[in-house]
């Protein structure tokens, strides 16, 4: 069998689905109104967190996460809240240190392989 041609309109990216530098372009959804919560940090800085409005208690909560390079308009956490809002559920988006559009109060940024937290409080 003779192998299929590549095309113009294929995108090639190593170690990614070729939909995956689509998504911005084609996945815009409209941000859903977000209340904004400050929580305190024992090293004395500060994590954002971004809440869809209340919803019925014992809904759902789903945790978002961005990537490295996001935050919470990225085109993907914009999906995501906008599928929990359709379904009516609770979704919070934790913004990592200094990407909630604020530059954070230490230096210390986040650190994957040391994560410490601890009831009540969201720590370094």
């Amino acid at each position: 069998m003779k192998p299929a041609a590549p095309t113009t309109t294929s995108v090639v990216v190593p170690g990614a689905a070729p939909s995956d530098p689509l998504g911005p372009l084609f996945r815009r959804p409209k941000l859903p109104e977000l209340r904004r919560e400050r929580m305190s940090t024992p090293d004395g800085d500060f994590v954002d967190l971004d809440w869809l409005p209340a919803r019925e208690r014992g809904a759902p909560l789903v945790v978002i996460l961005h990537g490295l390079e996001g935050s919470g308009k990225s085109h993907y956490v914009r999906g995501l809240m906008r599928e929990a809002e359709e379904r009516s559920w609770r979704a919070v988006v934790l913004h990592f240190r200094s990407c909630s559009g604020e530059v954070n109060l230490t230096p210390r940024m986040y650190h994957s392989a040391k994560p410490r937290i601890s009831t009540g409080s969201c720590a370094p």
